[in-house]
């Protein structure tokens, strides 16, 4: 019945409502919560209404468990509900024929209301705020029975987590405020304190806002198979602004007491870091969700993904001129100096990216070098995989080599840290170019290389480029590369040094010994050092150590022959 039809009501009506106490206890509730609705219309909540209502009021309050005021509010509610009509305060002001602020008064009344689940709340698109009685609770009194809310105990992780998720959705539907959910929450955790997921979370001792965000986070995982969350996800549950922010930004700095705890981690999309979203790491999903089967749907960290914090430390050792300049692009990498170069550079209009080259022989440190500068300066690796870019399909390797740059610019917007494009062994592609190229392989040679030269023209990142043939190097390339290292073969100082970090039982004179007698590279150093761990491991320590290294140290370069010239002498 609308609030116009209830106005229409006459006094005959009322009238009619005239009956002993006796007959009016022998009312049902629905019956009593009609007489209500009829007698409230135009009552103004006058002392008189309120007498004459008082003993409908208690059949119903007497039935439901409920205080008088609540059983008016709940029969005008009920009334407009069965219309399919939500109601707001100025509606059951305007029923009463009162003012809205005398409705405010009983603010707590209603919030009790919906603590008992007797009535739910709706915000609409001005975010006003209406209420309803829920269909179970129609059902209910239409049955002349008491609305009893549903007990909190539950028999298994599941079904708390599926309790939790009633909860919070009734939050985010804005069915209930923050502070009956968090109300809520606390029964619902007090009801099942042995619960064997409760005793998990009760165990980490954390306080109430971290103990329901957790548990948001096993619900999403365990129940929907949602690995994943954003900040968005989150900050619904919590009722201050101050504390959504300061969720949002310790979240995003790795400073969140879940991080700390090693309980949550950083997504990985692509492989790199995606500090807007956030999953539960291994430890926790062993300690809170024993017991489910899990079907997340994680992607895969690509093969070409290189993660910062999965490079092993390694010493490396270089002559005087390298050593200088690969501190000095170790330090312009730096996170605090690589963003205040960028800005300098943009206030001065000129070009952001930094694309460097490593040269020299094979084994002298250059992939390395990259690998430890990403470690230290904590920077994840898009390596590009050349074998793979070119295709036999005319337009395919053109189209490749812009999907890595395109890549590369995506993961460059979405990661805080700047990751670096590594063309490793890049002869392939950095060569010079075919003038005048009539075979297709030439024009897609000369095409892919003509890309990369206007990507780095463009270039807001880091770029490293390895090569052992420097003198292969097309000009244009040469000119477009900031940071030049030659990486030459370690001087005898060097190679010493690397061989007391490759095999530390060996004593100084051994060292130098080897590396006066053999001119290696730092890789082949290493090949013969692994060389003497397995045959050590599968014939026990070598006797006399040295002989055994000479005799690896001659077996590691092929032996040149002699070829004679064919021809006349």
């Amino acid at each position: 019945m609308t609030t116009r039809k209830l106005k229409k009501l006459n006094l005959k009506a009322k009238k009619k409502l005239s009956l002993d106490l006796a007959e009016i206890s022998k009312l049902t509730v629905l019956e009593a919560i009609e007489k209500i609705v009829i007698l409230s219309n135009d009552s103004k909540l006058s002392d008189s209404f309120i007498k004459e209502v008082t003993p409908y009021l208690q059949v119903v309050a007497d039935k439901q468990g409920i205080s008088n005021m609540q059983a008016l509010f709940l029969s005008l509610f009920l009334e407009r509900s069965t219309c399919s009509c939500k109601t707001d305060l100025s509606d059951v002001a305007e029923i009463l024929d009162c003012r809205a602020v005398t409705i405010l008064k009983y603010q707590t009344i209603l919030d009790d209301l919906v603590r008992k689940q007797f009535i739910r709340m709706s915000h609409d698109y001005n975010d006003e705020i209406h209420y309803f009685v829920p269909k179970k609770v129609i059902m209910t009194i239409s049955q002349n029975k008491k609305f009893e809310r549903e007990p909190y105990k539950c028999d298994d992780a599941k079904k708390f987590l599926e309790k939790f998720f009633d909860l919070t959705h009734s939050l985010y539907e804005e069915e209930i405020n923050h502070d009956i959910f968090h109300e809520e929450l606390d029964q619902l955790f007090g009801e099942n304190e042995d619960n064997p997921f409760v005793k998990s979370i009760n165990k980490l001792r954390l306080n109430n806002n971290d103990r329901m965000l957790l548990t948001h986070f096993c619900r999403h995982l365990a129940i929907h198979n949602e690995a994943v969350l954003s900040a968005d996800n989150l900050v619904f549950l919590l009722k201050e602004d101050h504390e959504k922010k300061w969720l949002t930004d310790t979240l995003e700095l790795g400073k969140h007491i879940f991080q700390k705890r090693k309980l949550i981690e950083y997504d990985f999309d692509d492989g790199f870091e995606d500090r807007s979203n956030y999953r539960l790491t291994d430890r926790a999903i062993k300690k809170l969700l024993k017991g489910f089967k899990l079907k997340t749907k994680d992607k895969p960290v690509a093969s070409d993904i290189i993660i910062s914090k999965h490079i092993e430390e390694k010493k490396l050792f270089y002559d005087g001129k390298t050593n200088i300049q690969v501190e000095e692009l170790e330090g312009l990498l730096s996170e605090e100096n690589f963003k205040n170069i960028r800005e300098r550079m943009k206030s001065q209009k000129m070009r952001c990216g930094f694309a460097c080259v490593f040269y020299g022989s094979p084994g002298t440190g250059k992939t390395e070098t990259v690998l430890q500068i990403a470690r230290k300066t904590g920077r994840n690796i898009l390596q590009v995989n050349i074998s793979e870019i070119k295709s036999c399909w005319v337009g395919e390797s053109e189209k490749n080599i812009k999907g890595v740059f395109d890549r590369y610019r995506e993961q460059v917007k979405r990661t805080k840290t700047t990751p670096i494009l590594l063309f490793n062994e890049a002869d392939a592609v950095i060569g010079k170019r075919r003038e005048g190229a009539e075979r297709a392989v030439d024009k897609m040679e000369n095409s892919i290389q003509n890309i990369i030269l206007q990507e780095m023209e463009t270039l807001d990142g880091i770029m490293i480029a390895t090569t052992n043939l420097e003198q292969n190097m097309d000009k244009a390339f040469e000119r477009r590369f900031l940071y030049k290292i030659k990486f030459n073969k370690p001087s005898l100082e060097a190679r010493s040094s690397i061989w007391k970090s490759m095999i530390p039982a060996l004593s100084h004179d051994d060292c130098t010994l080897l590396a006066s007698k053999y001119d290696f590279s730092g890789g082949q150093i290493e090949n013969i050092a692994r060389h003497f761990a397995i045959n050590s491991v599968l014939h026990g320590e070598e006797k006399n150590k040295i002989d055994s290294l000479c005799e690896y140290c001659d077996g590691e370069k092929f032996e040149k022959k002699e070829y004679r010239k064919i021809g006349f002498v």
